[in-house]
């Protein structure tokens, strides 16, 4: 029996040995993958047999030699593996389908795929290479084309006998701008880096000329752009890229020398026609974004460390500027005068017909002649005279005719026609050469085939208006009308230009009035909301700003801005400044205000001069607009003006003013605090809570209070992020000295300027003095919200979720708890360890949303960011063979005591029994 029982404990003790092996086995994490980087791919090769010609290099990027087991090489479709290779420390291996064009590599660093073909074989346009270890780890992945769905991995599908390289080969970020496209491909060494900058500075280089209207259609193939290397130095342009309002696209590798103008254009078909001489032109053949906008766009030049370089804006779109350039009219382009300069502004940019290849040298002013005025318009031919001539009479008969009310010739190239300004027909630009002969007439049909002279302006049957636009913008002439009739033509009266009906159209010829309706009366007018009193100089001093050679006290000026999208008549309007005392009303002349302009009205000191001769008080005053039939349309009063300071409104859709040191007459105000007296109280600008803030347009100076929920270096080097009590959070940037002083948990009072970079809103400090900590420290606790709400809303804000792990690359992963995926990024300054992870983990962390948006989808990029180590709480979970290796060796114990207990149990018992009746 005791025989029996060390048995049974020898038994146990080596099923629970077993078991433990096994849970251990189960439970325990598998190495780190080898630390191996994809460093190049030739995926199209020259020639037709693509797949034996195709190639990936690998690179072992740490200091140890490394033997890899079972190393596997998928693309989009399939897997191929590799049994055993060595490779020695930093050292490059090219894994191949044949020796084919590797003529100069060492065939001991060659390792050949016997089949032939690297997984299905590699897609030039668009595919991806994933390895993973021996336990299904990814070590490396490369995407190009749109291979990837975050596309922000993308990089650009290259071009044939072009291979993509990683730059630098030892680096990884898992953004499609790790690699490059090279026209010459390195199989088996590092790419040597020229000597020549890859990261650039602001104004370093320069757009001198955008194209984004051409005559030709489709316009994305025909649009093209300039660059100017304005410094001494060469630039290497790798992994520089486009972005305009919707999209992004990358930049091929382009070696830009010192001083030199380069033109970037959509298509080579964009070149037909120019001749650009020794210019060199990159085709990118794509569109250039994702087209440019006509009526309004963007263009921002960004290198590969995300700095923008330039950035422009026109019509519509005020990202960039505020007023923003007038868009040019068709086959015009915006050319920057001069070529070498940038102030940031629209006023660096004007329009005239494109130069590609050569610096804008624009010709003496031009004053255009109000000698050209609108004559006559038929808006509703009937079906019974063919105006046109054209064999049909139908809608296509209607007309505008111009006239020309002076004895000499005039040239209209260039001059617009149009009914609704940025609506209606589109405008109508007289591009080829047209001389309209002293006291001539020149008649615009509508027209529908293509060899006809037209318009293409279609009017309206009930009402609608026709503006007469000079080369430079400016309205010359229009007219409105309304109850059309059938072949009635509205016509001027040649004795005193009024306008009036006529049943007698003549087109090309003195008008006929056949005077059987009454002289049409203007129908009554409405006046504008959108101008706005935008500055005031009330106090000047020592500067000459009407620059009449003298400083004095009628340097006083009085700044209007049109916010809306069309050019208004400001003919008539009103300004003054008490109402019904101090000085005499100022009545505007004859004045036409640009959409989005500015216009500034000086006081001047004759009475012969054009001046508003309004005398400002500096104690106290107000500023009143009104409108020709005497509505104020706006009006500001003011009190205590420092000398040479200006009164400016923050933002135009508020009624915040602001003093301001540093005055702006016809452009968009900058708030600049200057210095006070000990008798001044300090002059700020007006608190707002952070989602307040972030309302305002980009480019106005915000104050804003909150706490530091990550402190400068942790996220970027010249960036911190601060969130106030309302839960919202935005970021700060200035340099890294001033923001050095500030820690976690603080208390801050921040002024500066709302900027926007990658999609995501930012503060920009300028001084120290402009960012103190004002209160005790405290812990902001994180808002727990879904994955699927990462978006916008949250931006800037300290946030936690929860969900499954779905996807993982290098240090960036994926979780989802059913609502939708939220994209999870550890920065290396961070310092944080990335937890062993496998798919469907459960993962709970908290972090920072922030937003790099690369794509045409107005909501990607949007990610999480962890600060520290504790912001990730991992609930690892095990599945697979080994857990149930495990479970079945555990289970077998434990059933084996029950059953050994149970055994022994039955053994005493029928002996005691036994015993008893003996």
């Amino acid at each position: 029996m005791k025989t029996k029982f060390v048995l049974h404990c020898a038994l146990f003790v080596c099923g629970l040995l077993l078991s433990c092996i096994f849970y251990q086995l189960a439970y325990s994490s598998p190495p780190e993958p080898p630390a191996l980087l994809i460093t190049e791919v030739l995926p199209n090769p020259v020639g037709t047999e693509d797949d034996r010609r195709e190639w990936l290099e690998i690179y072992n990027n740490s200091d140890t030699e490394i033997t890899v087991t079972d190393l596997t090489i998928s693309d989009n479709y399939t897997s191929d593996t590799i049994a055993t290779m060595v490779l020695p420390a930093r050292s490059f291996h090219v894994i191949a389908t044949s020796y084919d064009g590797l003529p100069g590599v060492a065939t001991e660093t060659i390792t050949i795929i016997s089949d032939g073909r690297i997984g299905n074989g590699l897609a030039n346009s668009k595919d991806m290479l994933h390895l993973h270890d021996e336990y299904g780890q990814e070590i490396d992945a490369v995407y190009w084309g749109a291979a990837s769905p975050d596309p922000s991995q993308n990089s650009p599908a290259p071009a044939e006998g072009h291979s993509l390289q990683r730059v630098p080969h030892d680096i990884d970020t898992n953004l499609g701008t790790d690699f490059v496209e090279l026209a010459e491909p390195t199989p088996g060494t590092a790419y040597e880096e020229p000597t020549t900058d890859t990261i650039g500075n602001a104004h370093d280089i320069l757009f001198t000329e955008v194209y984004p209207d051409p005559q030709a259609t489709p316009e994305s193939d025909y649009e093209w752009f300039e660059l100017l290397n304005t410094t001494n130095v060469n630039y290497a342009l790798r992994g520089w890229y486009i972005t305009d309002n919707t999209s992004s696209v990358i930049l091929p590798e382009i070696h830009f020398s010192a001083g030199e103008t380069i033109i970037v254009a959509a298509s080579a078909a964009a070149m037909t026609g120019y001749d650009t001489g020794a210019t060199q032109v990159v085709i990118l053949d794509a569109a250039i974004g994702g087209g440019l906008g006509n009526s309004g766009d963007r263009l921002l030049l960004t290198d590969s460390a995300g700095t923008v370089i330039d950035a422009l804006s026109w019509g519509s779109d005020t990202t960039i500027f505020n007023p923003s350039s007038l868009p040019p009219a068709t086959d015009l382009s915006l050319q920057r005068y001069p070529h070498d300069q940038d102030t940031d502004c629209a006023d660096d940019f004007l329009i005239a017909l494109t130069t590609p290849g050569q610096a804008h040298i624009p010709a003496p002013p031009v004053i255009y002649s109000d000698a050209i005025q609108i004559n006559e318009i038929l808006p509703a031919p009937g079906s019974t005279h063919d105006w046109n001539a054209d064999g049909t009479a139908d809608g296509y008969d209607e007309f505008i005719e111009l006239s020309n009310t002076s004895g000499v010739n005039i040239d209209l190239t260039g001059w617009t026609l149009d009914d609704i300004p940025d609506g209606g027909s589109k405008p109508f630009v007289i591009s080829a050469t047209a001389v309209l002969p002293g006291n001539g007439y020149a008649v615009f049909f509508r027209q529908h085939t293509e060899e006809s002279y037209t318009s293409s302006i279609t009017l309206n049957n009930d009402e609608d208006c026709v503006y007469l636009y000079a080369p430079d913008a400016v309205i010359k002439d229009s007219y409105c009308f309304d109850e059309v009739e059938t072949d009635v033509a509205y016509a001027r009266d040649p004795s005193d230009a009024s306008w009036s009906t006529t049943d007698q159209p003549t087109p090309g010829q003195v008008n006929t009035l056949s005077h059987t309706d009454e002289t049409l009366e203007d129908p009554e007018e409405t006046f504008s909301d959108e101008i706005k009193l935008s500055e005031i100089m009330a106090a000047p001093a020592e500067q000459d700003w009407d620059g009449n050679g003298t400083a004095d006290g009628y340097d006083e000026w009085i700044e209007l801005y049109n916010q809306s999208s069309q050019a208004i008549d400001l003919t008539g309007w009103i300004l003054d400044d008490t109402v019904d005392t101090g000085s005499a009303p100022h009545i505007l002349s004859t004045f036409n205000l640009a959409p989005h302009a500015y216009a500034v009205f000086y006081r001047q000191d004759a009475a012969e001069q054009e001046g508003t001769h309004l005398t400002l008080n500096n104690d106290e005053d107000c500023v009143n607009l009104s409108s020709p039939d005497g509505e104020v349309k706006d009006m500001i009063c003011y009190e205590d003006m420092k000398k040479s300071h200006s009164y400016a409104r923050l933002g135009f859709d508020a009624t915040i003013w602001q003093q301001t040191a540093l005055p702006t007459p016809g452009s968009a105000n900058k708030i600049v605090l200057g210095e006070v007296s000990d008798e001044d109280e300090p002059a700020v600008l007006p608190l707002q809570s952070i989602a307040d803030a972030k309302k305002n347009f980009v480019g106005t100076s915000i104050h804003i209070q909150g706490y530091i929920t990550a402190p400068v270096h942790l996220l970027a080097d010249k960036r911190l992020y601060v969130q106030d009590s309302s839960g919202s959070g935005i970021a700060v940037e200035s340099s890294a000295e001033i923001l050095a002083q500030i820690t976690a948990g603080q208390f801050v009072d921040i002024s500066g300027v709302l900027s926007e970079k990658y999609g995501e809103l930012y503060v920009r400090v300028n001084s120290a003095d402009s960012i103190s900590i004002t209160g005790d420290s405290s812990r902001i606790l994180p808002q727990t919200v879904r994955t699927g709400s990462v978006a916008e809303a949250m931006e800037g804000s300290l946030v936690r979720i929860s969900g499954q792990l779905v996807k993982q690359s290098g240090q960036t992963f994926y979780l989802d708890d059913g609502s939708g995926a939220a994209k999870v990024i550890i920065k290396d300054t961070t310092g944080i360890e990335k937890p062993k992870l496998k798919k469907n983990d459960a993962v709970t962390l908290i972090g920072i949303v922030s937003q790099y948006r690369t794509s045409a989808s107005p909501d990607a990029g949007y990610r999480v960011l962890p600060r520290f180590q504790s912001d990730i709480y991992t609930g690892l979970t095990v599945s697979g063979p080994k857990r149930l290796l495990a479970t079945f060796f555990m289970t077998f114990a434990i059933l084996w005591i029950v059953k050994y207990l149970f055994t022994r149990l039955a053994e005493r018992i029928p002996k005691r029994s036994h015993d008893q009746y003996r």
